[in-house]
């Protein structure tokens, strides 16, 4: 009869001391995580104040890097392109811009990007898709409510 007690308890024993285990491990990688969103969003914002103060050279360094670390997301796409075509880099500038909108599609309804990217479709050639990009912004623009 004592046999029959001490595994069960030796068991539950043995998962508590895996749960405590468990909740260390995801604490201790939870708070590695925090620290490198900080570190990335800090760069973020280091990279759109340096793309708002014309540094565009400065700004594709920190998107480049983080494009590294996260090469699917749309918004550092966007960023980059801005920061390309202020150093007049427009077919890189557009293949940025292409690269952000099949990543996320509904950026066509978004009259920042379209005026943006029909800016850099015109300055590489491409007259046709960037009246579409514009005409389709402009659209937009008057469908919005006025402030």
């Amino acid at each position: 009869m004592l046999m029959k007690t001490k595994i069960p308890n030796i068991v539950f024993l043995a998962l508590v001391v895996l749960g405590a285990f468990s909740l260390i491990v995801m604490g201790i990688t939870g708070a590695q995580q925090d620290k490198g969103f900080q570190s990335d969003f800090s760069t973020y914002q280091l990279g759109n104040s340096k793309l708002g103060a014309g540094q565009y050279i400065q700004a594709e360094s920190l998107f480049s890097n983080l494009l590294d670390t996260h090469p699917t997301n749309h918004l550092l796409m966007w960023d980059m392109a801005l920061s390309l075509a202020g150093q007049g880099k427009f077919t890189q500038s557009a293949n940025y811009f292409a690269k952000a909108q099949a990543k996320r599609p509904f950026l066509v309804n978004n009259p920042n990007f379209l005026q943006q990217y029909g800016s850099v479709l015109s300055r590489i050639g491409q007259s046709d898709l960037a009246a579409k990009y514009l005409q389709r912004a402009n659209q937009l623009q008057a469908a919005a409510p006025q402030k």
